[in-house]
């Protein structure tokens, strides 16, 4: 957790600095649809998470910034007769998945439309970490897997205005959290709705 306080200073600086209309920051929800390995141990799909995003604009139309942003994946199975997480037996019950996780990126952004028009796409890629907790509940036994990977985010949106300075927030994100050698590969679709504040 050291790394996400860290993270959050520099992100919290960051947005101490000269305010102007150069500062961007969106406040969203959003959902995640499993995706590959993360949908082969659940594949609900998650509708609790929520997330952050600060930007600068370095010219009209491209930001750098970061993301700190939480989402959690939960599924139950029926009772039946599972394998133990490390071989050594099984365990009858009912089983409850969980996956916590906490991604930091910086991301770059570009903008395809100028600030004025009625709609403004846009196309990014975040670059960062993951803090991953796999978690495995039957009855009184748990199998607790936590680590940190790191994490590519192609994105893409759009961003409505509806005032001078505000703007609805649509976005679309494919995250992917790289295999170490405590995880395997685990990747979602995010889609997130929210606002957008200029200043």
């Amino acid at each position: 957790m050291k790394t996400l306080k860290i993270f959050s200073i520099i992100l919290l600086v960051a947005i101490g600095v000269e305010m102007s209309a150069q500062n961007k920051t969106s406040i969203y929800y959003t959902m995640g649809i499993p995706m590959s390995n993360t949908s082969d141990y659940i594949d609900k799909t998650s509708f609790r998470g929520m997330g952050f995003e600060y930007q600068y604009l370095l010219t009209d139309n491209f930001a750098v910034g970061g993301v700190l942003q939480w989402s959690t994946f939960y599924q139950d199975l029926p009772k039946d007769t599972y394998p133990l997480a490390d071989g050594s037996g099984a365990i009858t019950g009912y089983q409850y998945r969980y996956i916590n996780t906490v991604p930091m990126y910086l991301t770059g952004t570009y903008y395809l439309a100028s600030d004025d028009a009625t709609v403004r796409p846009y196309l990014g890629l975040g670059i960062g970490t993951y803090w991953m907790e796999q978690r495995t509940d039957m009855g009184l036994y748990s199998d607790i897997n936590d680590t940190w990977q790191f994490s590519l985010v192609p994105k893409a949106g759009l961003l409505i205005p509806v005032s001078y300075s505000t703007s609805l927030y649509l976005g679309l994100d494919y995250n992917i959290g790289f295999k170490n050698s405590d995880l395997d590969q685990q990747s979602w679709l995010g889609i997130s709705v929210g606002f957008n504040f200029d200043y």
